[in-house]
């Protein structure tokens, strides 16, 4: 079974900002908000969380980076796990260098533990 996270709809299409200081609408906030809680669950269940960019008006390294590296750096997941567990939606050519920048996060923050 796989869920669905669609940042859009239920975080904002245009998220801004590293940490809560900077924006409630942050890749801290939306990290420990939405994030963590679904992916640490599909992690436990063996499942898939699809994290769907449609309606995203904008997605800034530093959101993308607090959120996803965050996950390993700030949240002690695994990154073999986040990653096993993620899949993205829609995989299109506008969408694929902020995924691979999520993938480069991820690992990032892994070699930084």
């Amino acid at each position: 079974m796989k869920n669905l996270l669609k940042i859009a709809e239920e975080f904002s299409p245009a998220p801004i900002g590293r940490y809560r200081s900077d924006s409630n609408k942050s890749g801290e906030a939306f990290r420990d908000d939405l994030l963590f809680p679904r992916i640490d669950k599909a992690i436990r269940e063996n499942d898939v969380l699809v994290v769907d960019f449609e309606g995203m008006e904008g997605l800034t390294s530093s959101f993308l980076e607090e959120a996803f590296g965050g996950l390993i750096s700030v949240k002690g997941l695994s990154a073999e796990a986040v990653i096993k567990a993620l899949e993205f939606r829609p995989e299109n050519s506008y969408f694929d260098p902020y995924i691979e920048n999520v993938r480069e996060y991820i690992r990032d923050a892994q070699d930084q533990q």
